[in-house]
């Protein structure tokens, strides 16, 4: 009897996993794709870093994403994060990783106004209120906090990372301490091949 659960299970999650999935207002016609439009997001992102430190040697990244601890993973998850959802520079409250955002609902040709968070939620910010918060949860080192079950609270956690999503992010947050660290042109000896 448990096994024909389990192979239900197995079943319906397969099923599940081909069926159309909508993340950050993007709808992809499955899971697997939801997964390579943002891996794919990292790798662009991890070329423009390339770029911009013109050329550094594999070793240098590797040695870098060694060293590297969970507070910095974090900050630069939120980074990506911010590029993925396209978040500009200035946020909506000074002080505070928030930024203005509007969720569509198509069908029923209606928006609703809310907030994205980048950070903990261990405080609500001084914004106005809105219809929505959703808080993106980082990672590394997720905060301790209290849900006080308000329904127009809503967070995003990243479960069920796999060695891929790791090694993009490491190697992500390599090239981007790297740039903020870098003085000037890399040796040029070696091309930077990181692999996502």
């Amino acid at each position: 009897m448990s096994q024909q659960k389990i192979s239900g299970f197995d079943q319906e999650l397969e099923t599940r996993n081909q069926k159309p999935v909508k993340c950050l207002g993007i709808t992809f016609s499955n899971d697997a794709a939801r997964r390579a439009h943002f891996l794919g997001l990292l790798r662009e992102g991890l070329e423009e870093l390339h770029a911009k430190l013109g050329g550094v040697p594999s070793r240098t990244v590797e040695k870098r994403a060694k060293s590297l601890d969970a507070s910095q993973l974090d900050r630069y998850y939120y980074e990506a994060l911010r590029r993925v959802m396209e978040c500009t520079d200035q946020t909506y409250v000074t002080g505070y990783k928030i930024w203005q955002h509007e969720l569509e609902w198509l069908e029923r040709k209606a928006a609703r106004q809310g907030y994205l968070f980048l950070d903990a939620p261990t405080e609500r910010s001084p914004a106005p209120p809105r219809d929505f918060y959703r808080y993106f949860i980082q990672p590394s080192d997720p905060p301790h906090f209290k849900d006080e079950k308000k329904a127009d609270g809503v967070f995003l956690r990243s479960t069920n990372t796999d060695e891929e999503f790791w090694t993009a992010l490491v190697n992500y947050t390599a090239a981007l301490d790297l740039v903020a660290t870098s003085s000037g042109p890399a040796e040029r000896d070696e091309r930077c091949v990181i692999n996502l």
